[in-house]
């Protein structure tokens, strides 16, 4: 998004601040928040929407959580992009993980991305193999995979 655009006329989500008549932007970024006079001054000649009272929020970026999912099961081995970088990383962590647990038991990992892994591919049942009935279960953030 280019140019100067002042934002008049509308109501403002500003937290902790008194209350705002206009904000400004230019080239996508917010430069001033508060009077009309301000957000003028802050960019010059600019378009100007008078926006008839509508409501302005900031940008949100979305981290795209299942929040649900992730309250009913906060517990895992996590295997995100940022913790793991292999498939013998994620073997290591759920064998770490999984040494104790009892003959029947199931233990998850959350978040691999098989298209991020150096293998660029997802373990497989052997390398996750705990034995004595134990069960693996990775979520997987489901990326393409390269072949």
């Amino acid at each position: 998004m280019g140019g100067k655009i002042v934002l008049a006329n509308g109501v403002f989500w500003a937290h902790g601040r008194a209350p705002v008549e206009a904000v400004s932007v230019s080239d996508g970024r917010i430069q001033a928040v508060g009077t009309l006079a301000d957000a003028r001054a802050a960019v010059g000649p600019a378009e100007e929407i008078d926006l008839g009272g509508a409501a302005v929020l900031p940008g949100f970026v979305d981290s795209h959580l299942h929040v649900l999912k992730l309250g009913a099961r906060p517990d895992g081995v996590p295997c995100w992009p940022g913790d793991v970088s292999s498939v013998a990383e994620i073997v290591a962590r759920v064998r770490s993980a999984g040494g104790d647990l009892p003959s029947g038991a199931c233990l998850r990992g959350r978040g691999f991305d098989p298209g991020q892994l150096e293998e660029r591919r997802p373990p497989t049942a052997r390398e996750l193999d705990l034995g004595r009935d134990r069960l693996v279960v990775l979520d997987s953030m489901d990326s393409t995979v390269a072949s």
